[in-house]
């Protein structure tokens, strides 16, 4: 059995207490948002140590659920219960502190390479956001 991630990229207004709302990219099979992100524990490392075996440094540590999630990623999160794990959220910032061009293991493969869907789906509409004028985040987590 593998891991895999369920994330949403969420935005809001750059005001201090604006909401913020899931930018709807992907549905699953019941209509719950989320991003279709191909299993990736090089890149589950780097962003909440999760499966990590090759001892690679978090961009940061876990932060759990905030508690002002948008209600689409608060319903993903209610449906997966007790099964969600590792919880957090990360901002466009601290993605970008990620080293993208390391090479996996014995591999000349980059990490950007081989996380082609992750900038697809995260990534880019994160900093398409942002250049219009809003702020970002991903929330996520993983399940087993």
């Amino acid at each position: 059995m593998g891991c895999n991630i369920h994330a949403v990229v969420e935005y809001r207004e750059k005001k201090l207490r604006s909401e913020w709302n899931a930018l709807r990219k992907d549905t699953d099979e019941d209509g719950r948002v989320t991003a279709h992100i191909e299993r990736n524990y090089w890149l589950y490392a780097y962003l909440a140590g999760v499966r990590n075996y090759a001892n690679l440094e978090p961009v940061v540590k876990p932060r759990g659920v905030s508690a002002n999630v948008s209600p689409e990623y608060r319903a993903l999160v209610d449906y997966h219960g007790t099964d969600g794990h590792t919880h957090s959220v990360l901002y466009l910032e601290e993605l970008r502190r990620i080293p993208w061009d390391s090479t996996l293991g014995e591999s000349s493969q980059t990490l950007k390479s081989y996380s082609a869907g992750f900038w697809r789906d995260i990534i880019t509409p994160m900093e398409e956001k942002e250049a219009a004028g809003f702020h970002t985040r991903v929330v996520f987590f993983f399940d087993n």
